[in-house]
């Protein structure tokens, strides 16, 4: 039997919010989901943040934390099978944004890339799916706006998203 240890988190604090109020019209299971959808973006924003201020990288850790997770809402992707392999990876890939400097040849490649992405996967199944014109339009805008900072942690962020637009076996599309 596989264990999630952020489903059982949510799900002990969803008993812990049931018992001490049992007016709550909701049951276990449906508190439980909302409490794992908050628990993985809230502990990788906490733990990113933080590792950043503590290694003088604070703007870089709230610029890739921005984008990406900006980006992501946007666009939509594929879910890992796990909230804690979610958690654990979104964590590490923000991380190294914030530490990677990318070569003029890397970072065109990269934003060319990006683009290209956006163009044919884009959104994928995201809840604007039915604005897919729109959303194109604007994550390529937000793309123009990385390659007009010359921000190697916005266009590695969008890079990590965009890779998630991809059908690979395994998780789940949204």
């Amino acid at each position: 039997m596989k264990t999630d240890v952020v489903e059982d988190l949510a799900i002990w604090l969803a008993y812990k919010i049931k018992n001490a109020n049992d007016e709550i019209a909701h049951n276990v299971e449906d508190i439980a989901y909302g409490l794992a959808k908050m628990i993985v973006p809230i502990a990788t924003l906490f733990v990113v943040i933080l590792t950043g201020a503590l290694t003088g990288h604070l703007e870089e850790s709230l610029i890739a934390s921005t984008t990406l997770m900006g980006f992501r809402y946007l666009t939509g992707g594929r879910h890992f099978q796990s909230l804690t392999t979610c958690l654990f990876f979104s964590i590490s890939v923000l991380l190294l944004a914030t530490f990677i400097k990318l070569s003029t040849h890397a970072f065109t490649i990269i934003a060319l890339l990006n683009v290209a992405s956006v163009l044919f996967f884009n959104p994928s199944k995201s809840i604007f799916r039915d604005y897919s014109l729109e959303v194109k339009t604007l994550s390529i805008g937000i793309i123009i706006t990385a390659a007009c900072f010359n921000s190697s942690v916005m266009m590695v962020s969008i890079f990590v998203q965009c890779c998630s637009m991809f059908s690979l076996k395994g998780g789940e599309n949204h």
